[in-house]
């Protein structure tokens, strides 16, 4: 419960962000902020991922991670699959392609699931 909260109180704040910076998420048209949102959502999912991996075990999310090759094919099917739908799906959901200093921005704020 205190991930989730985690979660929706960052997800929460980022919408709250997008709308006091005049750029609200809307959901009938493709807009940055959305894509934002939406890419945050999933990336938070994914780190997440990498804590249930362990859960349980006093041990670190990347001990072994190599020596798990279809953990690895999940994890980089949603990373890629993330990128593909951002950036070239636009005709099937509303995103709009996102720039790489966003996506670094979405990758290191989000790991902090970790």
């Amino acid at each position: 419960f205190g991930t989730a909260a985690a979660f929706l109180a960052a997800l929460v704040g980022l919408i709250e962000y997008f709308e006091a910076a005049g750029e609200p998420p809307a959901a009938d048209a493709p807009t940055r902020a959305g894509t934002v949102v939406f890419t945050a959502f999933v990336l938070l999912q994914f780190w997440n991922l990498f804590n249930a991996k362990c859960m349980g075990r006093r041990e670190s999310v990347f001990a072994g991670l190599l020596n798990n090759p279809s953990f690895l094919t999940v994890a980089a099917a949603i990373l890629l699959g993330q990128f593909l739908l951002v950036e070239y799906g636009g005709t099937v959901v509303p995103t709009v392609p996102l720039g790489v200093r966003d996506w670094a921005l979405l990758l290191a704020g989000t790991s902090a699931v970790l």
